[in-house]
């Protein structure tokens, strides 16, 4: 189990302070305290890691009583830090220190209504006036809290946020202005966002130098992928004409396709009785991918068959976050090289 202390051995004492602190009103953030957080890194030497990941996971309760799930109720804190817990350092391998704070998410029902009230009304959604707006607040503060406290010598940083996940981590990052290449920022990977263009990204975050992703090494970008299975309707997708992606197998915007064997490996967790009995699983060459660039989507091409999980994305506890983990794993340290090379005064390799 990966660690959840904040400050190695005075995490306990801070939780305490912060708790009372928090319910004397003060403006102490919530994220001094390690339970706030589904893994939290921080007590782990930056000299052990290449690079930190901030994550956001994607919807985690499918309905409930309430429009919002709260990560205090139940065990729904356990069922989350175990799926993270599972699923991360599968994806990005053991030389990472990982920051995955709790938010006040959506439950999946709800989330899903708004983005049919948004493509019912043609235009996209103003997540920031939204229900949303809870959980975009919490991962500013968290993202202010971890740029402060964990990540004060300039370790490169990774973003990395899967449908619901993506969108709060997408609309937070807007306010947080220190999120710069010059400040560690190497790449954000958005898997499941909708409404996403190049132009939209140039606007959101331009002026501070983070553009999209247009090849396998640039540094400070932004990079998309929503997934399309064969014979799927493009209205049960994230995408649509004028999206911005990226094929995350051959990092081109453009159709060329990539086969199989360039997938590095997808990665699922097979449950077999349960989150505590769940087992992660490395699958080479498991399929293929080609960009649609005039429908804004990343086609699934060549699937082994047979398969057990499922690959659509707009599906609860969908398996499509997966299938290109290694890929972007690899992209992720290959990205971290150039900016290290960048700091040390080297030139972009032709």
């Amino acid at each position: 189990m990966r660690k959840k202390s904040l400050f190695g051995t005075v995490a306990g004492a801070i939780a305490v302070v912060s708790l009372g602190l928090l319910a004397g009103g003060c403006a102490a953030s919530q994220y001094e305290i390690a339970e706030n957080w589904a893994v939290l890194d921080s007590d782990t030497p930056i000299y052990f890691a290449e690079y930190d990941v901030f994550c956001l996971y994607p919807s985690q309760v499918e309905k409930s009583d309430s429009t919002h799930v709260n990560w205090l109720q139940g065990s729904v804190g356990d069922d989350i830090r175990r799926q993270v817990e599972h699923r991360l350092p599968a994806y990005f391998g053991p030389k990472i220190r990982l920051f995955v704070p709790f938010v006040f998410q959506m439950t999946y029902e709800s989330y899903r209504e708004l983005l049919e009230t948004g493509a019912a009304e043609g235009k996209p959604v103003d997540f920031a006036g939204s229900p949303l707006a809870p959980a975009i607040e919490d991962a500013v503060e968290a993202l202010r809290f971890y740029l402060k406290h964990c990540n004060r010598v300039g370790q490169p940083f990774v973003l990395y946020g899967v449908e619901q996940g993506a969108v709060i981590l997408y609309e937070a990052m807007k306010q947080c202005s220190d999120i710069t290449p010059e400040n560690g920022f190497i790449a954000a990977y958005f898997l499941g966002i909708p409404d996403i263009t190049a132009e939209r990204i140039e606007h959101d975050f331009g002026s501070r130098g983070i553009k999209p992703a247009k090849g396998f090494n640039d540094v400070g970008v932004i990079a998309v992928c929503n997934t399309r299975l064969p014979g799927e309707p493009l209205e049960n997708t994230f995408g649509g004409p004028g999206r911005y992606v990226i094929n995350p197998l051959n990092w081109r915007t453009d159709d060329d396709p990539a086969e199989p064997a360039e997938n590095r490996g997808s990665v699922f967790l097979t449950q077999g009785g349960g989150p505590l009995a769940a087992k992660v699983r490395t699958i080479p060459r498991f399929c293929g991918a080609a960009v649609d660039p005039e429908n804004g989507v990343v086609n699934i091409t060549h699937i082994a068959p047979p398969y057990q999980w499922q690959l659509s994305e707009r599906t609860f506890h969908s398996d499509a976050w997966g299938l290109f983990a290694i890929n972007i794993r690899q992209n992720a340290e290959d990205r971290v090289h150039m900016y290290i090379l960048r700091q040390r005064g080297m030139k972009n390799p032709d």
